[in-house]
């Protein structure tokens, strides 16, 4: 069973965004939104856009399992927004949710795949 823990919060209602497709779309057309986990082997500096998303979102840029930055990000807003340093995971998770539940930089998080979301992970 795949679980995200960010401080003390633990979250089992996630889904990876892993391939290439999954990464390009992530929560484009989705009616409501879900905590998206984006794993990458290589941390690169990431940029992304709320193009054709509903609703706002806080997106947290992770390096070695700390956050770096937390974005906030509007619907529909086809503005580049991310972190300026190297990260190699990304999350999205609904507005707001950082600020209510006391996330900040500096936050150690923890990530628990399942293992077919583990193995397709290792396959890209």
């Amino acid at each position: 069973m795949s679980f995200l823990k960010i401080g003390k919060i633990k979250i089992k209602e996630i889904q990876f965004a892993i391939t290439a497709e999954e990464q390009r779309d992530g929560l484009m057309y989705a009616d409501e939104p879900i905590i998206t986990i984006f794993p990458y082997k290589k941390a690169e500096v990431r940029k992304f856009w709320m193009d054709n998303v509903k609703f706002p979102l806080d997106m947290i840029f992770c390096y070695n399992s700390k956050i770096l930055d937390i974005v906030s990000a509007k619907p529909y807003d086809k503005t580049l927004v991310g972190s300026k340093k190297p990260c190699d995971t990304v999350i999205e998770v609904m507005g707001g949710f950082c600020a209510y539940n006391n996330i900040q930089i500096g936050d150690d998080i923890r990530i628990k795949y399942d293992k077919d979301n583990l193995k397709k992970f290792l396959s890209q």
